[in-house]
């Protein structure tokens, strides 16, 4: 199991088993078992915002701790592209452009 932390300094687990794949698969209709072909990996590297999906999927469990994150989604995958964007140009995240919408 792997851990990370988010800009507001929470924890969350990654744990990959037969639960989350069938998680992900429900919730996205991806298939992580697309891995071993090698399928999947390029798949996500084109799509951010599904890499955001799959992720916040194999993250659910943990959502529950976090009841803020289920109100917001969009900065949650605001902050994912974000993480996607530094780690292609090789620095950590950053918070960047990621306010909260309106009325919240």
């Amino acid at each position: 199991m792997r851990t990370f932390k988010d800009n507001e300094g929470r924890l969350w687990s990654v744990d990959i088993n037969v639960t989350a794949i069938k998680r992900v698969r429900g919730l996205t209709g991806e298939d992580l078992m697309q891995v071993i072909e090698g399928t999947l990996i390029e798949k996500l590297i084109r799509d951010p915002v599904l890499l955001c999906d799959v992720v916040y999927a194999i993250c659910k469990p943990e959502d529950v701790r976090w009841p803020v994150m289920r109100s917001t989604p969009r900065r949650w995958r605001c902050w994912m592209n974000s993480w996607v964007s530094a780690r292609a140009r090789g620095t950590g995240p950053t918070s960047g452009g990621c306010s909260r919408p309106r009325g919240r």
